[in-house]
């Protein structure tokens, strides 16, 4: 799609080069497969009926496609681990009517609110595609909000910096999450208690330590 005088717009060059990025990716898989396709067994053809995975935010770096590139706090990079993840809980959950994955974490969400999206995407993503929400970026504009702020740079000195931050929607957005999670929180294991150590006091307190010339 071009515009004007046969000039693409820079959000069409970018689609453009993402494209042709990961054609060259899928083309160096497909070779490292062909290489090792005699070495085992392939994922799909063990008969694998569920995929359990603890710690399942070792897996957010997943890469995904989007216009919102010069957005902050967008982190989009190509982990060769969780897309093995994807593509295996993609195999169990076409196999057995979109069930068949269970994620475990503490930490769904650790350093951008986009990785809520990626835990969504491997979760549901039947239910996202259903609600029009399938592509990043339609999920970006339906819950996320960017956020234009002063930030220092390097130099000391401060520009305005847009940076994906805020949720909105959030009811919607609850309810939508909740439809995979089970949401356990501290109050919900009083046997968890016994475990906890007791704070002196019983609240926080800050110790002030006198200056020194060494510090």
């Amino acid at each position: 799609n071009e515009r004007g005088y046969g000039q693409k717009t820079q959000s069409e060059k970018e689609l453009e080069k993402a494209k042709k990025r990961l054609e060259t990716r899928i083309k160096n898989m497909q070779g490292q497969l062909a290489e090792r396709q005699d070495s085992g067994l392939r994922f799909d053809d063990l008969g694998i009926d569920a995929v359990f995975v603890d710690e399942a935010d070792l897996y957010k770096n997943l890469q995904y496609q989007t216009r919102k590139t010069r957005v902050k706090g967008l982190p989009n990079t190509k982990s060769q681990r969780a897309f093995d993840m994807h593509v295996k809980t993609r195999i169990v959950r076409e196999g057995h009517g979109g069930r068949g994955v269970v994620f475990a974490t503490g930490t769904p969400i650790s350093n951008t609110i986009a990785e809520l999206w990626t835990m969504m995407r491997y979760l549901a993503p039947e239910t996202m595609k259903a609600l029009g929400i399938g592509h990043f970026d339609a999920w970006a504009t339906t819950f996320g909000q960017a956020v234009q702020a002063p930030e220092m740079t390097a130099t000391g000195k401060f520009q305005m910096v847009t940076r994906f931050a805020k949720f909105q929607n959030v009811p919607e957005l609850s309810k939508l999450f909740q439809t995979v999670a089970d949401v356990v929180m501290s109050e919900d294991m009083p046997y968890l208690s016994a475990y906890k150590p007791k704070l002196k006091g019983g609240e926080p307190e800050i110790v002030a330590v006198p200056s020194t010339d060494a510090l």
